[in-house]
């Protein structure tokens, strides 16, 4: 497996929250492609840095394809984020009632996360998801939207054990949603345990896309480049989509594709 986009092990002292947030890209507006706003016209805000970042290290997910190296990202203010939310809706369009999804790396390893959140919501007025490995819990002053946590096992072939706390009778978080890597064989296979607990709705099997190599940069992956077989395992990945539909027959859940993968949208 070929890793891409390797980077450091980011851990919360490693960002000054003084100067806002760490951005790696925002861009749109494009379509989620995935879990409950799957279809969704949405602008994107990924975060740069995680604690999962060295992607070759027990803790790291030698799969993971983002892009959200340090070395490749700067501090933005809430003002200079919600700016730039504004531009990339254009003058077309008003940011309010819109979708912004808030990815990494982790996002929440920065504590200036929820400040500049709450500006957004206050001034722009959009809807928010987050996406989080569901490793760093944050007990929040105000409920925010929508929260998709997608746990990692990391090279280590190892669950965190830190994610009951998005699911205790305080959590402030309304909309928590799990998104579950799954493939036919390999550490994925085996699912964390707290998604047998889980209301079938709240459950979307996302399944492993099997790369051999990476594809030139900024070539965006999609199922209609003519050589997309040269890059991306189309028996091995199948054999992930088909272990998800079974898991999803059998327990009532559901299967989130990628949907940016047929595409060939960010």
């Amino acid at each position: 497996m070929t890793i891409t986009h390797n980077d450091i092990t980011a851990s919360k002292t490693y960002f000054d929250s003084s100067k806002g947030l760490l951005v790696r890209n925002i861009f749109g507006p494009t379509i989620q492609g995935e879990m409950p706003y799957a279809g969704t016209p949405a602008v994107f805000l990924r975060l740069g840095g995680c604690h999962r970042g060295n992607k070759s290290a027990p803790n790291g997910c030698s799969f993971c394809d983002t892009d959200f190296r340090v070395s490749h990202s700067s501090y933005m203010t809430a003002d200079e984020i919600g700016s730039a939310i504004r531009r990339a809706w254009g003058s077309s369009y008003s940011p309010k009632g819109r979708l912004l999804v808030v990815s990494g790396g982790e996002p929440f390893l920065q504590s200036s996360l929820m400040y500049v959140c709450y500006e957004l919501i206050l001034k722009l007025g959009v809807k928010i998801q987050f996406e989080t490995t569901g490793d760093i819990y944050l007990d929040l002053q105000y409920p925010l939207h929508t929260v998709v946590l997608s746990p990692k096992r990391g090279n280590s072939k190892q669950y965190s054990t830190n994610l009951a706390g998005w699911f205790s009778p305080d959590s402030r978080f309304p909309n928590v949603f799990m998104r579950h890597l799954i493939e036919e064989d390999g550490p994925y296979r085996t699912l964390h345990p707290l998604i047998y607990g889980m209301r079938p709705e709240k459950v979307f099997l996302s399944p492993i896309a099997v790369w051999k190599k990476a594809l030139p940069e900024g070539v965006l992956p999609s199922l209609f480049l003519p050589d997309i077989s040269d890059y991306l395992d189309m028996a091995k990945t199948r054999a992930n989509y088909m272990a998800a539909v079974y898991r999803a027959v059998h327990y009532g859940w559901r299967v989130s594709g990628q949907m940016q993968l047929l595409f060939g949208v960010e």
